[in-house]
């Protein structure tokens, strides 16, 4: 392969600008993870929500395999969730939004579209909520008695994490499965398609599994 002149140009300038570069980044960074908590209003009672986390208790204990699904699934329940951090470390984007919040440049307004991300205030209407969604989809996977709640911890007055506690209780499971309808025609179909159910002695009495019967009962007919 050949080299030109301007091949080298560039690669030298390429060289010259990855330390600055690099600098720049270490330096957002560095500045990320100062003290964002400085713009909340303490008198106010804002805190900044920095974690949640979520405990399964169940009848029997729960192994991994067994939680995995469960926690992904719920993941998309919570009503509010904490600022994003850059590695895991650094609230790059928080620290953005603070930056160019107030200021009307082009880089400013690109920079607030693009990466800047509000501060996710703690709200404990939210949590209640959080916690209620979590009671809701479990009863409606089977666990009638499933109950959550949750309690924060404050760190130097600025920050809190939420932690869930979800208590499953007794999975309930089909014991029968008839169809009944005052519908002649209707209960000739239900009788001709019952080999197709989908639901079975045993099952968990999960709501997702009804409405799927649901919805093929409809087709049918």
């Amino acid at each position: 392969m050949f080299y030109t002149n301007k091949h080298l140009a560039d690669t030298k300038q390429g060289r010259a600008l990855l330390p600055v570069a690099t600098w720049l980044l270490g330096w957002v960074m560095l500045f990320s993870s100062c003290n964002v908590t400085k713009h909340l209003n303490t008198a106010k009672g804002e805190r900044l929500l920095v974690s949640n986390s979520l405990e399964l208790k169940a009848e029997r204990k729960m192994n991994f395999a067994e939680r995995t699904p469960f926690l992904y699934q719920l993941e998309s329940y919570y009503k509010q969730k904490p600022n994003q951090r850059a590695f895991g470390m650094f609230r790059t984007r928080l620290w953005f939004y603070y930056k160019y919040e107030h200021r009307d440049s082009k880089f400013a307004r690109w920079a607030m579209s693009r990466i800047a991300e509000a501060p996710v205030i703690y709200d404990d209407a939210l949590a209640q909520r959080t916690a209620q969604n979590f009671e809701n989809q479990m009863r409606q996977r089977g666990y009638f008695g499933a109950t959550a709640s949750y309690h924060t911890d404050t760190i130097n007055q600025y920050k809190v994490k939420t932690k869930y506690t979800l208590v499953l209780g007794p999975l309930y499971h089909i014991d029968s499965v008839f169809f009944v309808s005052q519908d002649s025609l209707v209960k000739q179909v239900l009788d001709l398609t019952d080999e197709e159910t989908l639901l079975h002695h045993g099952d968990a009495v999960d709501g997702q599994v009804f409405e799927a019967e649901r919805l093929r009962i409809t087709a049918a007919l």
